[in-house]
């Protein structure tokens, strides 16, 4: 069963003081009727917390002691009355209220329920409640609980209990397994994890920080990851150097404080409008576009996914790319065997930074900001191709292909494959040039074989 991602439909059970402010259709508040003051309870009133003037004291046995502990009964009192009122007008459409002679003595008629219902006459509550139904023409109503059913449930609650015997626990083989939710970041890491974006680009970084400049001296982290995936989530990729654009840019690093000191603020904002605009316009090998090109209405932004596996083998991934992969999948299938193997049934996890499709071929794209150094030839893609498997990226764009793998083949009527298929495009942001067109991407084509044989590898959980 795939967990809800909000559970804003279903019943809620809050205290009063969690519910200030919200709304609910319907609203049960079935224990009004008890005293919450602490007169109610066994409580030890030697020690009264109170205020002389604006400075709280704790007296223990001053002259004002029994003055104070009054005092402060009566600011519990009226605690317990503004909680009633929080209870009573959350509902939208209809409130339920149980009161009578329940629980303790008189706690009832001592309630903040009961001060509120009690008429200034000395008459009755029950002649209260009626009047107010009487009045409100048709708004209130008020249903008795009869002494039978009362009675019946007493009855019940009496009834002999069965004597108890303890039996020997005996598991049987795997009883105990269960799925988890897992993703990406939890298989590299060799931990369950729920974490679905993945923005912790690391630093691998040869060259002295001072070398660097333009973008390539922009802040690295998981910060600084966090931003630039918001910039490119918002971005209209046709408009990447327009006013708008760098408004929206700007706000984005403020919002994530990264600005700078006023030195640097406007040249860090040059260098990140002018890496966003190199990597919009630039083309993306092997496909004969720029994003610059591709609608922002026909883009799937930060599309969040739940893929159900069988197993998170890796071994099993390994063996696939070893025997259906691109010759960069083949030569990463040993790396992949060097991660614990852990086979658990359920759900991985994962978000794409952006998902689309030009001329009838869908493609992935995933936003990088490693900090590789300050040299071109630090982003030649042989280089990139080393940093895909050590940072374990390989592992992570076929299980991108494979939710989108499976999301094509539910949604497209005639899905195929081989023809529907462009590719998938890392996109290392700090290499991205304008002289060299191949710089900075890391680009790969899955077959139709490697992808039935990775659906066929992980399964689905049962």
């Amino acid at each position: 069963m795939q967990r809800l991602e909000t559970d804003a439909a279903a019943v809620q059970i809050l205290s009063m003081h969690k519910a200030k402010g919200l709304e609910f259709d319907v609203v049960f508040c079935p224990t009004l009727y008890d005293d919450t003051t602490l007169r109610a309870g066994p409580f030890d009133l030697t020690a009264v917390s109170a205020r002389d003037g604006l400075t709280p004291v704790m007296d223990i046995g001053s002259p004002l002691h029994a003055v104070r502990a009054a005092e402060m009964l009566r600011e519990e009192e009226a605690e317990s009355l503004r909680l009633v009122y929080v209870a009573l007008t959350r509902a939208v459409h209809r409130c339920y209220i149980a009161f009578g002679d329940i629980g303790r003595g008189d706690a009832a008629s001592r309630s903040a329920m009961g001060y509120l219902l009690r008429p200034l006459d000395g008459g009755s509550i029950r002649e209260s409640l009626t009047t107010m139904v009487e009045a409100s023409h048709g708004c209130m109503t008020l249903e008795d609980l009869t002494g039978d059913a009362v009675s019946a449930r007493v009855a019940i609650a009496k009834q002999p209990q069965p004597e108890l015997a303890a039996r020997q626990l005996v598991l049987m083989p795997s009883q105990l397994d269960t799925w988890r939710l897992s993703s990406f970041t939890g298989l590299v890491a060799d931990a369950p994890d729920g974490t679905a974006r993945d923005v912790a680009d690391p630093t691998v970084l040869s060259d002295a920080p001072a070398t660097l400049t333009g973008f390539r001296a922009f802040p690295a982290g998981t910060q600084a990851g966090i931003a630039l995936h918001d910039i490119f989530e918002r971005l209209d990729f046709a408009q990447a150097g327009e006013a708008p654009s760098r408004a929206m840019v700007q706000s984005s690093l403020a919002a994530h404080g990264l600005t700078g000191s006023n030195a640097i603020a406007e040249q860090r904002l040059d260098d990140v409008m002018a890496m966003v605009q190199r990597t919009c316009v630039a083309t993306v090998p092997g496909g004969g576009f720029a994003l610059r090109d591709v609608p922002r209405q026909e883009t799937l932004r930060e599309w969040r996914f739940d893929l159900s596996v069988s197993t998170t083998s890796v071994r099993r991934v390994a063996d696939v790319l070893a025997t259906h992969g691109s010759s960069h999948a083949k030569a990463y299938a040993p790396i992949l065997r060097t991660l614990r193997e852990s086979v658990m049934p359920g759900y991985l996890g994962g978000v794409i930074d952006l998902a689309f499709a030009r001329d009838d071929k869908w493609w992935i794209v995933d936003w990088k900001s490693n900090q590789l150094g300050g040299a071109d030839a630090r982003y030649e893609a042989s280089v990139l191709s080393d940093v895909m498997m050590e940072k374990h990226y390989t592992l992570q764009y076929h299980l991108y292909l494979l939710a989108m793998h499976r999301f094509l083949r539910t949604r497209l009527t005639d899905y195929d494959p081989a023809t529907h298929w462009g590719g998938v495009a890392y996109a290392f942001l700090r290499g991205i040039g304008e002289d060299d067109a191949a710089r900075g991407w890391f680009i790969d084509t899955p077959t139709p074989v490697l992808l039935d044989a990775l659906d066929a590898a992980v399964g689905r959980r049962t």
